[in-house]
């Protein structure tokens, strides 16, 4: 999220810089001028950061301990070199799990299910020693592999929801009538391919300002 914060701070320099500091000559009524109203928002944002409020921030990824027991019918099956996993997230991989369970043994084969809703997995092990070694270093517990990757997936969406944010806010610009001011002094920043998809975005640079992305393809319209 801190992250987060320092690359919305360049979006309000930008929405600040740009948006006229107006009360009506643009069509809406209400007393804010729109830059005055992403300041406050953004304020708030802070304010949640700072507080460490994670209920407040849409879409955080929580993990449930994971439950790690030996293959079989029952809450108690028989040891063996089998064993059940279930409580996964719905984005775990086989490589996830092989990382994991490498940990603690010499993995013979292995089958994952996985859906939205999260996952379960069958791991055979080399022997009843590893797969009691598992059992006793995962069950009940969130895998360190497994934090790191959450803390990956929340960083993707993340920066996903600034870039539509980015996106949303020079839509809206131009949608009032609002003029996306581009200085030709400063570079782009972006570079394209030879079909005019860009290849990468400066996140110092204007295009990332206005919220373009990389693999993104250009267009013109009307020219």
């Amino acid at each position: 999220l801190e992250s987060g914060l320092a690359r919305l701070r360049i979006v309000l320099h930008h929405l600040t810089s740009t948006v006229p500091s107006q009360k009506s000559s643009h069509g809406w009524t209400e007393e804010e001028s729109l830059h005055e109203k992403y300041r406050a928002a953004f304020e708030k944002l802070e304010e949640v950061v700072e507080k460490g409020d994670s209920s407040t921030v849409r879409g955080k990824t929580r993990l449930s301990s994971i439950t790690v027991k030996f293959q079989g019918r029952g809450e108690n099956p028989p040891p063996s070199d089998n064993l059940y996993v279930k409580g996964l997230p719905g984005w775990v991989t086989e490589a996830d799990l092989e990382s994991i369970f490498t940990e603690v043994g010499d993995i013979q084969s292995m089958k994952l299910k996985a859906a939205d809703w999260g996952a379960i997995a069958f791991i055979r092990l080399a022997n009843k020693g590893q797969a009691q070694r598992a059992i006793a270093k995962y069950n009940n517990r969130v895998p360190r592999l497994l934090e790191k990757k959450a803390e990956e997936v929340d960083a993707k969406r993340l920066s996903a929801e600034i870039t539509k944010g980015m996106l949303r806010a020079t839509v809206d610009q131009l949608a009032r009538g609002i003029t996306v001011i581009v200085d030709l002094r400063k570079p782009l920043g972006c570079v394209f391919s030879d079909h005019l998809v860009t290849k990468s975005v400066a996140e110092d640079g204007q295009g990332f300002e206005l919220g373009i992305r990389v693999s993104w393809r250009v267009r013109s319209i009307g020219g």
